[in-house]
């Protein structure tokens, strides 16, 4: 009796980075900081720097996918936010909420919940 030999499935894409969802966590997070304010300026600095260091480091793991793009706007626009609010306070805050909405939306597009999503 012959036994028929059945050869796995390739995967059709890469599994997902471990690296990439922490990078995203953490862009995410730092876009709370800014947007929620508990912190004061010490807090706005440090979600500034939690969202523009994955942004540059996660660009590799992008493969050019249009939530790094909205990844990339949010952080240009959340280190340019502070820089509006010196002088028109009003559009600066303004800018910093779209920046952190933009942050969010790129970290749920792009954060591959399984293998081969993203």
């Amino acid at each position: 009796m012959e036994q028929a030999q059945t050869t796995p499935a390739a995967p059709t894409a890469v599994a997902p980075s471990r690296n990439l969802r922490v990078l995203l966590l953490v862009a995410g997070a730092g876009a709370l900081v800014i947007l929620v304010g508990f912190f004061g300026m010490i807090g706005a600095v440090i979600g500034l720097l939690m969202i523009a260091v994955p942004t540059v480091l996660s660009a590799a793991s992008s493969s050019d996918e249009g939530w790094w793009r909205l990844l990339a706007v949010g952080a240009g626009l959340s280190i340019l936010a502070p820089l509006v609010a010196q002088v028109a306070e009003t559009l600066g805050g303004l800018l910093g909420v779209l920046a952190g909405i933009l942050v969010l939306a790129a970290v749920t597009f792009g954060y591959p919940y399984a293998d081969g999503e993203a």
